[in-house]
């Protein structure tokens, strides 16, 4: 029962979570450079912030998007 999967979806499996692992790691590093992240952070009056562990930083347009 252990080997279900074939070599083409173990290989498109295997890719997928690298790519995935990736892309977290890109998001905490990118997160901790800029001082938090969009999804707790918030928009007012055209001024974007971003928020990490309650600290608030203000960012460009581009980089909020």
């Amino acid at each position: 029962m252990g080997d279900s999967l074939s070599v083409r979806p173990r290989r498109i499996l295997y890719r997928t979570g690298a790519v995935t692992l990736v892309n977290f790691v890109v998001f905490v590093l990118v997160s901790a450079y800029i001082g938090g992240d969009a999804l707790n952070g918030y928009v007012s009056h055209g001024h974007f912030f971003v928020c990490g562990h309650g600290r608030f930083a203000q960012v460009t347009s581009s980089i909020w998007n």
